[in-house]
């Protein structure tokens, strides 16, 4: 039999898991002692101080030192208290399978107390050892919390509430607000320390509750098998079997509650294994005779942890049995298959079943008998009504397919010719409706539908032979009104497709024939009545149309003769004629055409004559000509023409003279004529072009322009204007031309006195003022670049300076002019580039020099110098930082320094000294450290002796901070002591024990730190406290 709880078969892993309590409890022993101890000394010191400081400054530090320390003892109180209640927590898991279980009750009894339960049972302790084990880890949790956290954080506020409180009031000494500080900044530590412990031990027992080990084939915690090894300890007892034996009896009794709970118990109180196996065989044996599959399968899995496969065949085969006949009896009952159940009902009354589990199957089984008679009576009678219902009955019981197969075949065959029926009436088919109503009185169906139907076939037949005499006769009128009936009646339309198709071919040939009549379009007419002819339709149906044709074809033949003899009169007659008829305008667009071109030619002939155009007339002439006109018509025209030719001929002559008054002359007489012709606008044209370029020159003689003149004299000579009207002017041009040539010649030079003499000169003869403000404003320009430039010679500025000389250059100023600016400017600028050199190298001595001759060259001040001013004091404040690190000879400050000066890369000479001192420092530190490190007393007193005197502090700092004891130190100083002076000895001594000066030394060190940190400067009672420690011999 397997056991139903995992229990271990040795003390391995209880030895494993008192391992990891030990390790939890030596950790929790040493931080909460560490805790106690701390509160305790913290609550007795704060005392001690509040009194103290109530006895010599102010009563009310009793009060606030009272206050502090009743906060250290709550906090004391409360770590006590989480000793003891973890004490015992961890006690409860370190208990090994040698304990009683005397003593394992007095422990669970011990937690009930701790945990403040009220009711503790008298026997039964296995409910209260599982909550126990399960709540221990959280309970764990909760009582470092409260200890190490919680009550740490409550007393930081406490004191944080007391110390705002004196900061507040004002009358409170400064002393107690510095305890009351003190206490908190410790409050604060403790529960930081606190926080950490508590999540290290929580760790530790997260690990130890999800730490699991393999046990056979199965991984169990270590804490569930501790707990069962409990469990089992306190169940071991006669009561305890006596009841196990009672809760199996009840579960035999009862085969559906549930053995699983009596197994648990008969294992943990230690009943015999063959006395549980046969239990539980009982048990399995009276839930199959229940003959209940899910209920037998629910206690084969319940038990099949517990026995082996072997125990469990009897009840697995009854199983199999059972879910066997339940199958048949299931498939049976859902196809109401009545020979399957007969068969299934009979193999379960032969196997025993009770007549309880077979109710359902003999009420499906009367059921389906039921329905079987009905529908043997419905076959027995034609009633389409009744088989439907008995169907529909049969179906909604879900009886099979086969059952019902012959009802529906019966069924189906009635339906199908009811069907063809109603369908051939409501298609009015006369092929499909004869061919049903053969096939009803084949199966003698008397029915109503039948008359109908054959009423209706007959009906219809009429109507289709009524169509096709009306097709044969070719009656128009009779055929539609046939159509119409046999549409009216919903005969289909394949019966009457011929008739409709004849039909709409004589309406189209009819239309057709109507439309080319009403059109009076010859060609359409003749097509239509040749189309009708083919149709065989009748003679009155077409001889309107035959006279129509006969009449137009006469009234065409008449305009095309008026085309022919091009008879304006004879064209309008005819074209009125077939207007008249209503023939389309295609008939007479070509008469008409013919008619508006000899009506254009001889309008454009008579427009040309009237406005004696030369262009204009010759056109119209030969248009005429070309359109056929008789030459008595253009006679008038021809003789007009030559005479406009001759006066055309003369103004050719007068225009190629160039001579004015004869152009003037030949135009003022073809204007006279009123001749138009492109040649008389030409002449006057020309003759406008010399009056305005000889005024335009008048103009500008007048005015002196040059430009002006030059440009008049240009276009009058491409004009062809004669030489003696362009005398004057040709002269005024080159005086003119001379004053201004000298002008740019003064202006190139760059000469202010040529310049204005040259100007002077220009405005005696008369230049315009427009031709001379280029030369005045050069003239302006080039004194206000001096003016500048004298500027910057006199404020000595480089920007104004350089400034100047590049707008002179600029401007073209001769190089002596500006020698002296530029001297100038040279010796600033390098002034500038040393200071510059000086600033990107971070030399100060550079920089002192650069700006020494700087001032000494009495130049204004400026961004650089303010740059290199601001730069030099940076320089100085971190050499000077520097200096006092080396003075000081602390190796974490002097680093400190020599990474600031290399950061604002100060040059390497600068730094050789500080890089000495930390070299030696660094190595003598090196030294002592291997020592330490290695716990070699005798090797730290040697460094110590060795050290040099100005390294010794730091060394002896080193030793400090190591936790080197002080008496190895005390005994290193007076071996070096030996051999020196009084003076030596005795600062040798003070460099070792005199706890004032090393507390000024550190002050020193902590605020020369903050400042190479910040980079801020250091505090003014830094250098009162430098002078006092060089006074004292400590630097």
């Amino acid at each position: 039999m397997k056991a139903p709880i995992l229990l271990a078969e040795s003390g391995i892993f209880g030895q494993k898991l008192c391992s990891e309590v030990h390790h939890v409890r030596r950790f929790l022993s040493r931080s909460l002692g560490a805790a106690l101890v701390t509160s305790g000394l913290t609550g007795i010191a704060l005392l001690s101080a509040g009194i103290a400081t109530g006895a010599a400054v102010d009563r009310s530090g009793y009060v606030i030192g009272g206050l502090l320390a009743v906060v250290c003892l709550l906090l004391f109180v409360n770590v006590h208290e989480a000793l003891e209640a973890t004490s015992i927590l961890l006690e409860l898991l370190e208990i090994d399978d040698a304990i009683r279980r005397d003593d394992v009750i007095k422990l669970l009894v011990k937690c009930m107390h701790m945990g403040k339960e009220a009711i503790i049972p008298d026997d039964d302790f296995d409910d209260l050892l599982q909550e126990a084990m399960g709540r221990l880890p959280s309970k764990m949790g909760y009582l470092l919390k409260k200890s190490l956290l919680a009550g740490p954080a409550l007393a930081a506020l406490a004191f944080l509430v007391c110390t705002l409180y004196i900061l507040l009031w004002s009358d409170m000494p400064s002393l107690l607000s510095a305890l009351s500080i003190a206490a908190l900044v410790l409050a604060t530590g403790g529960a930081s320390c606190g926080f950490a412990m508590q999540q290290r031990v929580a760790s530790m027992i997260r690990a130890i509750e999800l730490e699991e080990v393999q046990i056979h084939t199965t991984s169990a915690s270590l804490l569930s098998l501790h707990k069962n090894m409990l469990r089992r300890k306190l169940a071991s007892t006669a009561k305890g079997q006596s009841l196990a034996r009672e809760y199996f009896r009840t579960a035999i009794q009862n085969p559906g509650g549930g053995i699983s709970f009596a197994i648990e118990k008969g294992w943990l109180a230690g009943l015999a294994v063959e006395e549980m196996e046969g239990n539980i065989m009982l048990y399995l044996r009276a839930s199959a005779n229940l003959c209940n599959l899910s209920l037998l399968e629910t206690v084969i899995g319940e038990c099949r942890g517990v026995l082996p496969e072997s125990k469990l065949h009897e009840a697995i085969t009854a199983k199999d049995r059972i879910q066997e006949l339940t199958a048949n009896l299931n498939a049976a009952i859902s196809q109401l298959d009545i020979q399957l159940l007969m068969e299934a009902i009979q193999q379960c009354e032969s196997d025993g079943w009770p007549k309880a589990s077979l109710r359902t199957a003999l009420t499906a089984r009367e059921q389906i008998e039921q329905l079987l008679a009905k529908i043997r009576s419905a076959l027995g009678q034609a009633d389409c009504h009744l088989l439907d219902s008995v169907i529909a009955e049969c179906e909604k019981a879900g009886l099979p397919e086969g059952s019902l197969r012959e009802a529906r075949e019966k069924r189906q065959a009635l339906a199908s010719l009811q069907q063809a029926l109603h369908a051939a009436m409501e298609a009015k088919d006369l092929d499909q409706l004869h061919e049903v109503i053969m096939e009803s009185k084949a199966v003698n169906l008397h029915d109503d539908t039948v008359a109908r139907a054959i009423a209706m076939r007959d009906h219809l037949h009429d109507l289709v032979r009524h169509v096709s005499k009306t097709m044969e006769d070719g009656d128009v009128d009779l055929l539609e009104e046939a159509i119409k009936r046999c549409q009216q009646a919903g005969l289909p339309a394949r019966y009457t497709d011929a008739a409709r198709t004849t039909l709409e071919t004589l309406q189209k040939l009819l239309a057709a024939l109507q439309a080319a009549l009403v059109s009076r379009d010859l060609i359409r007419l003749t097509g239509s009545i040749s189309d009708c002819q083919q149709a065989k339709i009748p003679l009155p149906y077409l001889q309107e149309a035959i006279d129509t044709r006969q009449h137009v074809q006469g009234l065409r033949d008449v305009l095309q003769r008026a085309c022919d003899v091009r008879d304006v009169q004879a064209i309008d007659n005819a074209v009125q004629a077939c207007k008249a008829y209503g023939l389309p305008g295609n008939s007479w667009e070509e008469a008409l055409a013919v008619r508006r071109q000899l009506q254009a030619s001889l309008s454009k002939l008579r427009l040309a004559v009237d406005g004696k155009d030369v262009e204009a007339l010759d056109a119209a002439i030969k248009d005429c000509q070309l359109a056929g006109l008789p030459s008595h018509d253009l006679e008038s025209a021809c003789r007009l023409k030559q005479k406009m030719d001759g006066f055309l001929a003369e103004l050719q002559m007068s225009f190629a003279s160039r001579k004015g008054p004869v152009i003037q002359c030949a135009v003022k007489r073809c204007e006279d004529f009123g001749l138009r012709a492109p040649e008389v606008q030409e002449a006057k044209l020309f003759q406008q072009r010399i009056d305005d370029l000889l005024a335009k020159l008048r103009v500008a003689v007048s005015c002196k322009d040059l430009a002006l003149i030059k440009e008049t004299l240009g276009e009058s000579k491409t004009a062809g204007i004669p030489e003696e009207d362009l005398a004057d002017a040709e002269a005024l041009r080159v005086q003119l031309e001379d004053l201004l040539a000298a002008l740019v010649t003064a202006l190139r030079g760059k000469d202010t006195a040529q310049i204005q003499a040259a100007i002077q000169k220009c405005d005696e003869f008369g230049v315009p003022e427009s031709a001379l403000a280029d030369a005045r404003s050069a003239q302006e320009e080039l004194e206000s670049l001096s003016q500048h430039l004298q500027q910057g010679l006199s404020t000595r500025n480089i920007h104004v300076l350089r400034h100047a000389i590049k707008a002179c250059q600029d401007a073209g100023f001769p190089d002596a002019s500006l020698k002296e600016a530029m001297s100038l400017q040279d010796s600033i600028g390098q002034i500038l580039a040393r200071m510059s050199e000086a600033m990107r190298n971070k030399d100060v001595h550079a920089l002192n020099e650069a700006i020494r001759q700087y001032n000494h060259a009495s130049l204004p001040p400026t961004s650089e110098l303010d740059e290199a001013v601001a730069t030099k004091r940076k320089l100085e404040q971190i050499l000077a930082r520097l200096g006092v690190a080396i003075q000081l000879l602390d190796i974490r400050v002097l680093k400190a320094a020599i990474l600031e000066c290399q950061a604002a890369g100060l040059p390497e000479q600068d730094l050789d000294e500080a890089l000495l001192a930390k070299d030696s420092i660094e190595r003598m530190l090196a030294t002592l450290r291997f020592s330490v490190d290695c716990q070699n007393m005798s090797g730290v007193q040697a460094a110590i002796q060795d050290c040099p005197i100005d390294l010794l502090r730091a060394a002896i700092e080193e030793c400090r901070a190591a936790n080197i004891p002080q008496a190895v130190v005390d005994e290193a100083l007076q071996s070096r002591a030996a051999g020196l002076k009084e003076a030596d000895r005795r600062i040798l001594f003070e460099i070792g024990q005199d706890e004032e000066k090393r507390a000024s030394y550190n002050s020193a060190v902590r605020m020369l730190h903050e400042s190479i940190q910040t980079g801020n400067d250091v505090p003014a009672e830094f250098e009162e406290l430098i002078n006092e420690l060089i006074v004292n011999h400590v630097l």
